[in-house]
């Protein structure tokens, strides 16, 4: 088995740089406490994790076993101390710790930082010229956020200590999902058990290429071969990232997570609130929406080869005025083909003569076969004519005859959806543009408003977040033109209340917007009602208001809870009076305490057998140590005051790049950047990217080289010998293509040809297979051959039909 040997003579510079990325890593070394001076190492040489899924968090025992060794010291052997530095998951609390000293097990003691530390001290006996006496103290303090540092004394040259740490990691909703950040292994031979808790139906285990749903209620063990436990190392596809608590009924629309607790002197209901959308709020309020779908496709020269883009959006367009069900909801549609016809559907409720009429047009056009136009090997300079101005006026038409479409005599929220197809042509926009616009009609793309309604996200081919109209800045357009909608939540215990903006004004134009919050932590002394108070605001206008009853999610540990969440940084209080230390109330690690186990600490015979395999006490009344000027309560004003409550706002964020190209008939609008929407709790720095492939610009004002565009219908029946996305799955992993397919090892009797086309249709790369090679999967190494995020099309030929399949790499 392979040791993890972790020093600390770089402590400094690892963790002022590794404590951004969120995820749990640590360095030890083991070091002299009398006689001269020595450092060692400090070796994790067995880990383990027993980890149980709660609906709102993940209760975490971590177990190390800890050699000392490096060159040996002179004098005083076992005498030695091994301090370590180490970092706990985000937002993480630390509720219990135990060690083993010979046979006996020590529970730690709550106690203030400063009689914490005396007290391990005065057992060291640094300045002693003798060995003191062979006790055992471990300390654990707060360093700062999810930083600590963890002492253990004494131990001997060559041996081990044994430490156990509990803590809890929180729940954050994303995109209505309540996910909790997975604990990194610190080393790469952890062991990993894990069991769902009380109220959970099931979990899923995420990674970045599988979601896999377990439902043992016993500990069972996570394999090493199928995740990776560390928060680094080469299999990044296997990395655990989140756990997802699945509860057995399912619901729509907002949460209450809620664990009611008492001590002797503090108690009532610790609350996770999640909130549906603010698009869905919306939706249920009885006022009207009308919304109106603009729908270009620009540049009819190359309409062929962007034909499977336009046809899979149909789908797309389909879904989404299947789900508008309500009464109150109207869709109309148009559909603006540059340099030519304007097809219009006015605005109808579903079931209604024109609402039919549209969804029969999408319903034929989703229909159509494509046919993807073949590939060129070497590009075409060809000059395609293209008027800035003209396209612009052709925009302010479009957006002429879809305000037309607006009921002006009607009350309502009114959308405004836009959604583009075909590739750039242009390399410029106008950027000082005058659009006369109805400042009451909220502007965003379709795929923005798929999202908020909660559903999934679409394929990759369908994205249109840095969707282009030529001649026109559409970002700033989008930016520029928002309605000013503002949607509250609003929840309360008779007494007191709190208030989210869930969807909020927009701020400034940073890389990162704010779109509102959809989540809360809150404490309540008394029962809370548990019911929403929604209102909608246009300006300083009361346009809707009306009542949400969430569903009801029980804590089975409403201490535990009471832990979680009193431990939180975003926590608002509804009580006149407040304790002045949450930690010394219920238990848990701050920056004012810290856990210290001695001597005196150890367990009595029948609770060390008990805790032979797993387990950590919990920290009770006698166990905590309460500073002798703390107060006992303080007015909720001064507490505030104290420890205001961090906003858990959601924003977008997004740089304002240029669109790339997509010809080859390939449905993706694709960007360098994704737009991304995250949860500042759960907040955690874009991983490195990949350099985009550089793909020339399909015109400007000196025409480059581009693919030719000369062949292909708009649509038509496929050819007998075409094979455009089945027969094989394409993608990369460890710098190699893998290709996947039982077609190429049956009825191949002739050599392989693979080529491998990027987003302008050249080809990146050749390879050949005999006849003989194939089977069910092929490794290519791409050698010097680098990728960057993007779209790529593979092509086959020389199996039974020629193949072709696209791939997205992120």
């Amino acid at each position: 088995m392979k040791k993890a040997i972790l020093f600390t003579n770089a402590i400094c510079c690892f963790f002022v740089g590794a404590h951004a990325i969120g995820m749990q890593h640590g360095l030890f070394r083991s070091q002299s406490t009398q006689g001269a001076p020595w450092q060692g190492t400090a070796t994790i040489v067995n880990e383990q994790y027993h980890i149980t899924v709660h609906a709102d968090y993940l209760d975490v025992e971590l177990a190390w076993t800890i050699e000392v060794g490096g060159n040996e010291p002179d004098s005083f052997k076992n005498a030695l101390e091994i301090v370590g530095n180490l970092n706990l998951e985000d937002k993480s609390v630390v509720v219990g710790m135990v060690t083993w000293y010979k046979d006996m097990i020590l529970k730690a003691k709550l106690k203030t930082n400063d009689v914490a530390r005396e007290q391990y001290e005065n057992v060291v006996q640094r300045s002693s010229d003798v060995p003191p006496p062979p006790r055992d103290p471990v300390l654990l303090e707060w360093i700062w956020d999810d930083n600590y540092d963890i002492s253990i004394f004494p131990v001997t040259f060559g041996q081990t200590r044994r430490v156990r740490i509990r803590y809890l990691i929180p729940a954050y909703c994303s995109n209505g999902v309540n996910k909790i950040a997975y604990p990194h292994a610190f080393t790469d031979h952890a062991q990993v058990l894990i069991r769902k808790g009380p109220g959970v139906d099931s979990y899923r285990v995420e990674t970045p290429s599988a979601q896999n749903i377990f439902e043992n209620r016993l500990y069972e063990s996570l394999s090493g071969a199928d995740y990776n436990f560390e928060a680094h190392g080469l299999r990044h596809e296997k990395r655990i990232s989140h756990i997802i608590p699945i509860l057995a009924q399912a619901h729509e629309g907002s949460l209450f997570y809620e664990g009611d607790f008492s001590t002797s002197k503090f108690s009532g209901q610790m609350l996770h609130v999640t909130t549906m959308s603010g698009q869905e709020a919306l939706k249920k309020s009885i006022i009207g929406h009308d919304y109106v779908i603009l729908w270009r496709w620009n540049h009819p020269q190359i309409l062929e080869k962007y034909a499977r883009q336009i046809v899979e959006q149909s789908t797309l367009l389909q879904e989404f005025l299947e789900n508008l069900d309500a009464a109150h909801m109207r869709a109309a549609l148009i559909i603006d083909k540059e340099g030519g016809e304007r097809i219009t559907f006015s605005l109808d409720t579903k079931g209604g003569r024109e609402y039919n009429r549209m969804i029969a047009w999408l319903t034929e056009l989703s229909r159509r076969e494509i046919v993807d136009p073949p590939m060129r090997d070497t590009p075409r300079t060809q000059d395609i004519p293209f008027d800035i101005q003209q396209a612009f006026q052709e925009f302010q038409n479009a957006l002429k005859a879809a305000q037309e479409l607006f009921d002006t005599q009607r009350t309502s929220l009114k959308h405004l959806l836009i959604l583009c197809a075909g590739p750039r042509l242009v390399t410029s926009s106008i950027a000082d543009q005058t659009v006369e616009w109805d400042g009451q009609i909220d502007v965003s793309m379709l795929e923005s408003s798929v999202f908020s309604n909660g559903s999934p996200a679409p394929d990759p081919g369908l994205s249109t977040h840095r969707a282009y109209w030529p001649g026109v800045n559409m970002k700033q357009f989008l930016h520029t033109h928002r309605a000013d909608i503002q949607v509250f939540a609003m929840v309360g215990n008779g007494v007191d209340t709190n208030r989210i903006a869930v969807i909020a004004e927009s701020e400034g134009s940073s890389y990162c917007q704010p779109v509102g919050c959809r989540q809360m932590h809150l404490y309540s002394n008394r029962p809370m009602n548990n019911q929403i108070q929604w209102s909608v605001y246009r300006g300083d206008d009361l346009i809707a208001e009306y009542t949400e009853t969430p569903q009801i999610v029980p804590m089975d540990d409403g201490m535990q809870y009471a832990r979680l969440i009193g431990s939180s940084p975003h926590l608002t209080p509804l009580a006149p009076v407040m304790p002045s230390s949450m930690a010394s109330t219920l238990g848990f690690v701050d920056e004012k305490y810290s856990l210290v186990a001695l001597e005196e600490d150890a367990l009595p015979p029948s609770v060390v057998r008990r805790l032979r395999d797993n387990g950590v006490p919990l920290l009770n009344s006698a166990d905590i140590f309460p500073a002798a000027d703390q107060r006992a309560d303080i007015p909720v004003a001064e507490w505030l005051y104290v420890n205001p409550p961090e906003p858990m706002t959601e924003y977008v964020c997004g740089l304002n790049r240029e669109i790339i190209p997509v010809p080859l008939g390939a449905p993706v609008m694709w960007a360098p950047e994704d737009v991304d929407i995250f949860v500042v709790p759960d907040m955690q720095p874009a991983p490195a990217r990949i350099a985009p492939p550089q793909a020339p610009i399909m015109y400007a004002v000196d025409p480059e080289a581009y693919v030719d565009y000369e062949s292909a219908l708009f649509a038509a029946p496929p050819a007998a010998h075409v094979q455009t996305a089945g027969g094989f799955e394409c993608f990369i992993i460890n710098s190699s293509l893998v290709i996947e397919s039982g077609a190429l090892s049956s009825g191949t009797k002739t050599d392989l040809q693979i080529v491998l086309y990027d987003l302008s249709g050249r080809v990146v790369r050749r390879w050949s297979f005999a006849a003989s090679s194939s089977r069910n999967r092929l490794i290519v190494p791409l050698e010097n051959t680098v990728l960057g995020r993007g779209t790529y099309i593979c092509r086959i030929t020389g199996a039974d039909k020629p193949m072709s399949r696209r791939f997205v790499t992120r």
